[in-house]
């Protein structure tokens, strides 16, 4: 019944994976034998993700094709917001994403949800509704979703918390026709005009690594059911209600939640104040887990104009999530590059705020920000030649000298005693690194500089209309 509604209504978007069970004896209920049922019942569910849908499919070869839902492609068209499902061409927005925008906005402003008994709703079965339930006999299930920033006590309430984050970014809007001010979700160019330089947005997807691994074999031959529950209700406290209590912070009060909760997490808002809450997500999971070198996260970031669709910058996000545990797991993605959270990323956030401190000391006022990311695109320019060059490439070696020629070139030489401006940071660490060390080619600081330097451009750009 589940399999059937779930195709019939979302035609293989979404996926619900139910096995039959693993047996096991009681012998085997033992904590030394415990960890051989968990294994098989994880290969058992695995074994259902390889085959979901098989029940539907195999029912009747009419449904390998949509024809439901796209009866006529004359008479709809798809959904302008997921492009997946068919939609009325007037309102151009299918049925299942109009019930996610009304169930979205519940969710950021009732406190209660409950679910009711109904024929016409989820498996034929139930209805979600958001309120307090007019016919309590009816009620199947009743939460209070969890509210981070309540302030009073008065507004407890003896119901069960649902914690969920739903924490977004709000503006006022004037409501005309009843002449109140209303809250509302701030709109995503709204939120790009915030941040720092450059006019952009990012997607943060993150989530933990190797959780099948943990839960599977993390516990050795002391698995038991009582200590993989208390691991995933730790992890899903973590990202229902730490993460949201970060988002609190008003510095972070225009991140968007898309979800987080269970073991990830998928954040949309400004580019700068997403590359701030990665570094920050990743250092409050590793103090959660007691530097537990056994949990890790892992993190995919891609930076979008507000104009690019949300499901691709969302879909390129999940992309660099899985390049950063493909390179090694407990790295953040970013520009194509993978790179440790704490040893190379951090050097990489390093550059770009010493980049910013140089540009208001020796720039910012005099007008002379052109000139010094005139310098930086030239650097980026020397750095991509040397990482699309052969190792064999006697051209490989070029880029030391044009990039020392470029820092004594173009930086002003010392007058009236004062301290010449290539002993400031960055430029300082990039010469002692590249006269200094004959593999600088491995330091960290050149490895990922694509990073540094991008970053340091988009947060000195001016801010322009057409930015």
């Amino acid at each position: 019944m589940v399999t059937n509604w779930a195709f019939s209504n979302f035609f293989g978007d979404l996926k619900i994976l139910i096995d039959d069970g693993e047996p096991f004896t009681v012998e085997e209920f033992k904590m030394d034998r415990f960890r051989n049922v968990l294994f098989r019942s994880s290969k058992r569910i695995a074994g259902e993700k390889e085959k979901c849908f098989q029940s539907v499919l195999t029912e009747s070869t009419d449904n390998w094709i949509d024809r439901k839902r796209w009866a006529s492609t004359e008479k709809i068209t798809s959904c302008s917001l997921c492009g997946r499902e068919p939609a009325d061409p007037r309102d151009r927005v299918g049925k299942n994403c109009c019930e996610f925008i009304d169930i979205g906005k519940n969710l950021t402003r009732e406190r209660i949800i409950n679910v009711n008994e109904s024929s016409d709703g989820i498996y034929s079965r139930y209805e979600v509704l958001f309120g307090k339930p007019v016919d309590t006999g009816a009620c199947a299930a009743i939460w209070e979703i969890n509210n981070i920033s309540k302030k009073s006590k008065e507004q407890d309430t003896i119901l069960p918390q649902l914690n969920y984050s739903n924490v977004v970014p709000v503006a006022e809007k004037d409501d005309d026709d009843s002449g109140e001010n209303e809250l509302v979700c701030k709109s995503f160019d709204k939120m790009a005009d915030t941040a720092e330089g450059f006019n952009a947005l990012a997607v943060l997807k993150a989530d933990v690594d190797n959780m099948g691994y943990v839960f599977s074999s993390g516990f050795g031959n002391s698995s038991s059911i009582s200590r993989n529950t208390a691991i995933s209700r730790m992890l899903n406290q973590f990202f229902a209600f730490k993460v949201p209590s970060m988002l609190l912070d008003e510095k972070y009060n225009n991140l968007y939640t898309v979800f987080s909760g269970g073991d990830d997490l998928s954040i949309i808002g400004p580019w700068n104040r997403i590359i701030e809450f990665s570094t920050e997500l990743q250092k409050a999971f590793k103090h959660c887990t007691g530097s537990n070198p056994s949990f890790t996260i892992s993190g995919g970031i891609s930076l979008f104009k507000t104009g690019f669709p949300v499901y691709r910058a969302v879909e390129n996000a999940d992309a660099a999530l899985e390049r950063a545990k493909n390179d090694g797991r407990n790295r953040v993605n970013l520009f194509g590059l993978s790179m440790l959270w704490e040893s190379e990323f951090d050097e990489q956030i390093r550059f770009m705020e010493d980049w910013k401190q140089f540009i208001n000391k020796h720039g910012g006022e005099k007008g002379d920000t052109h000139k010094w990311s005139s310098m930086l695109y030239r650097f980026l320019k020397y750095w991509k030649q040397y990482d699309e060059l052969e190792d064999n490439d006697i051209e490989k070696l070029a880029h030391r000298f044009r990039f020392i020629y470029d820092i004594r070139r173009n930086i002003p030489a010392i007058k009236n005693g004062e301290k010449w401006p290539g002993e400031d940071e960055p430029l300082k660490s990039l010469q002692v690194d590249l006269m200094g060390n004959h593999d600088f080619e491995k330091r960290k600081l050149f490895q990922f500089l694509k990073v540094g330097i991008s970053l340091a451009l988009y947060s000195t750009r001016k801010k322009t209309n057409n930015n």
